[in-house]
């Protein structure tokens, strides 16, 4: 049980760090480099950021979820 926990620990935690390093600050250009300037992609005018923030957080609280379930092992 412990290793199906700390396996899917260590795949939320890489997939978060992804995440993290693929958003883009405020006011910092450099997701337009991504395509999140253009208006006519599959994501609408707002562009993929409010969907990756999503993600994000879900993410965040499965890691979360994880730490605490493998401190109790």
């Amino acid at each position: 049980m412990q290793s199906i926990i700390l396996s899917i620990h260590i795949l939320n935690a890489v997939c978060l760090i992804t995440l993290v390093l693929f958003q883009h600050g405020k006011g910092d250009n450099v997701g337009a480099a991504f395509g999140s300037g253009a208006s006519n992609t599959i994501f609408g005018s707002t562009g993929v950021t409010p969907f990756l923030m999503r993600v994000t957080i879900i993410l965040a609280t499965g890691f979360f979820a994880t730490s605490i379930g493998l401190s109790y092992l």
